[in-house]
């Protein structure tokens, strides 16, 4: 859907959203996640650690959608963690 270089200007701007929420973090938390549903595809960011992101996206046909709803944030988690014990 997007070229390399749209790609890429999509992954700074996640980045620096994901810094914003951050910097609020003692007022409201720690980020844990964020889902984002546009009118064609849905994305979710998830930490990796204080460095990384996993950025998932995908498009709104229905299996996709179904897909997405079965993504649980427990399971990637332990698969990030490299402990697939823990997903449920």
């Amino acid at each position: 859907m997007f070229s390399l270089e749209e790609t890429k200007e999509q992954l700074s701007s996640t980045i620096k959203s994901w810094k914003s929420r951050s910097e609020i973090k003692e007022k409201i938390g720690k980020p844990l996640y964020s889902i984002t549903s546009y009118e064609k595809i849905k994305r979710m960011t998830i930490p990796i650690n204080d460095e990384h992101l996993l950025f998932l996206s995908m498009d709104n046909s229905e299996n996709e959608v179904e897909k997405f709803k079965n993504i649980s944030i427990k399971n990637i988690s332990a698969l990030l963690e490299n402990d697939p014990t823990k997903s449920t």
